[in-house]
């Protein structure tokens, strides 16, 4: 059969030693609480995150089908090119003839 140990008498921590546990021992709870709100909010943003993708995929499949398949669009002016074209740019040849 295992030992039980039982306290024999109830002791008290120092006054400084006590006020210093308890300071880091409040801290460090702290820092757990927002670890956790972190998290939280990490989640959240991961989900909003992936709707947004979702739309957007959407979005440039309705892109594709009003303008095409294969084109780069300048994301500032709007401006759109399609990928044979922007090919004919680099190289100076064209591909259509």
């Amino acid at each position: 059969m295992a030992k039980v140990k039982t306290l024999k008498k109830e002791q008290v921590l120092a006054g400084e030693d006590l006020k210093k546990l308890q300071e880091y021992y409040g801290f460090t709870n702290n820092l757990k609480q927002q670890i956790a709100e972190a998290e939280l909010s990490k989640l959240s943003l991961v989900n909003k995150y992936s709707q947004a993708d979702v739309n957007f995929k959407k979005f440039a499949e309705g892109l594709e089908h009003k303008y095409g398949v294969g084109i780069a669009i300048d994301m500032a002016t709007g401006e759109y090119k399609t990928v044979e074209e922007e090919e004919e740019n680099k190289d100076g040849t064209d591909t259509k003839n």
